[in-house]
């Protein structure tokens, strides 16, 4: 719905002004806001479209907070936006752990063992000699 708003800017405002509701008009810095939170909630779709279509493995989490991070880190002038994108930051390392575990799966998964960097692969190797 957010998304429709944002293509739909110019029809939403003329609907809302015929229908007498001008006060429910927004600002272009609101619409700016608006595509900026579209942009960032996108790549949250994407994430469950991943898991959706693929078997979803331990060796995906490291993947997908890859992506989060680099979705976040993504320079925006908006207060609102680099709130939103701060709070998702501090959540991730609580929602998502990198455990032994999963770093073991990520060397093993055919999918995601070129992906690690091989620091992190001789990091494991020493500490569970």
């Amino acid at each position: 719905m957010t998304e429709s708003v944002t293509h739909l800017k110019r029809e939403v405002i003329i609907a809302l002004k015929h229908g007498g509701r001008v006060e429910f008009c927004l600002h272009e810095h609101e619409f700016d806001f608006l595509k900026e939170l579209v942009k960032f909630l996108k790549s949250f779709k994407n994430i469950s479209d991943l898991f959706s279509s693929l078997l979803p493995t331990l060796s995906l989490i490291a993947l997908v907070k890859t992506y989060i991070h680099k979705n976040c880190h993504v320079s925006v002038w908006d207060d609102k936006i680099k709130l939103i994108k701060g709070a998702d930051l501090h959540k991730l390392d609580v929602c998502f752990p990198v455990t032994d575990a999963i770093k073991l799966h990520r060397v093993l998964d055919p999918l995601t063992k070129d992906v690690i960097p091989r620091a992190e692969v001789l990091v494991l190797e020493v500490h569970h000699s």
